[in-house]
C-alpha cells in the first residue's frame, strides 16, 4: 500500500484563481498508480529500463511505438513518454465522450480518427500507428473530431501536439516537459467554459468517489 501526499500552495494570482475553480467544483479525488515504476528524484535516473515498455497501445507515445516495431539498444522509458501518452488519453475523451463519464451512444470508434488507434495489434499495425500519428501532429485534424461538449478544448489539444511535435525536432532542443504541459492544461482552466449537464454529471461521480474510497495495493515485489 502507498500513500503520496504531496502539499502545494499557490503563489501567482492566476494559479489563485485555478485553485478557486477547482475547490469550487470539488475536483478533489485522484488515482496515482503504477508506484513500481517510481523513483526517488534524487537518484537521478530518467526512466525505466529499456525492457520496460508499458502502456496501453492506443496511447502510447510515438517513441514507444517505434521501439515497439524496431527496437534499439539502450532505450530509456522516460517521463516524457508519459506525457505524451496523457495528451493522448485526452484526446480519446474528448473524440468518443458525450460528456464526462459518458461514452457516446450513436458514435463507434471505427467512425473517428481513432479507429486505427485501437486496431494496432501486429508489429505492422504499429508501424503504421506511428506514422498516423506524426501525421495527426502535423496536421492536428483530431481535433475534428471532437464532440460538441469538448469543441473547447480543440485550441487546448492543439497546444498540447504543438509541444509533442517540438519536441520531436531533430535538434531536440524543446523536449517535452511537465512544467509545459502542465502550463496548458491550467490555462485552460479560465479559458474552458464547462457546460452544466457536464458540471452535474462530475459532481455525481466525485461524490460517488468520495463516498466509497478506493485503496490502490501494488503487486510488485522487489527482488534481491
Amino acid at each position: 500500500m502507498y500513500t503520496c501526499n504531496v502539499p502545494r500552495k499557490a503563489t501567482s494570482e492566476d494559479e489563485k484563481k485555478r485553485e478557486a475553480i477547482i475547490k469550487e467544483h470539488g475536483y478533489r479525488c485522484g488515482l496515482l498508480i503504477d508506484f513500481d515504476y517510481a523513483d526517488m528524484v534524487s537518484t537521478g535516473k530518467q526512466g525505466v529500463s529499456s525492457g520496460d515498455h508499458t502502456g496501453t497501445v492506443p496511447f502510447m507515445s510515438i517513441g514507444i511505438l517505434q521501439e515497439y516495431a524496431s527496437p534499439t539498444p539502450n532505450f530509456v522509458h522516460t517521463f516524457a513518454h508519459d506525457l505524451e501518452s496523457l495528451i493522448y488519453v485526452l484526446v480519446w475523451v474528448c473524440v468518443l465522450y458525450q460528456v464526462p463519464q459518458e461514452v457516446c451512444k450513436d458514435r463507434n470508434i471505427d467512425q473517428t480518427c481513432l479507429k486505427q488507434w485501437a486496431s494496432a495489434k501486429t508489429l505492422n499495425n504499429i508501424g503504421n500507428l506511428c506514422d498516423l500519428k506524426l501525421g495527426q501532429l502535423l496536421s492536428k485534424t483530431v481535433v475534428s473530431d471532437f464532440t460538441p461538449y469538448f469543441k473547447q478544448m480543440k485550441p487546448v489539444v492543439s497546444k498540447l501536439y504543438g509541444l509533442i511535435l517540438n519536441s520531436r525536432l531533430p535538434d531536440n532542443t524543446q523536449p517535452l516537459y511537465h512544467a509545459d504541459v502542465k502550463q496548458v492544461l491550467l490555462e485552460a482552466f479560465i479559458t474552458v467554459k464547462e457546460e452544466s449537464c457536464g458540471v452535474e454529471n462530475m459532481k455525481r461521480t466525485w461524490q460517488c468517489m468520495q463516498k466509497e474510497p478506493v485503496l490502490v495495493q501494488s503487486n510488485y515485489c522487489s527482488e534481491g
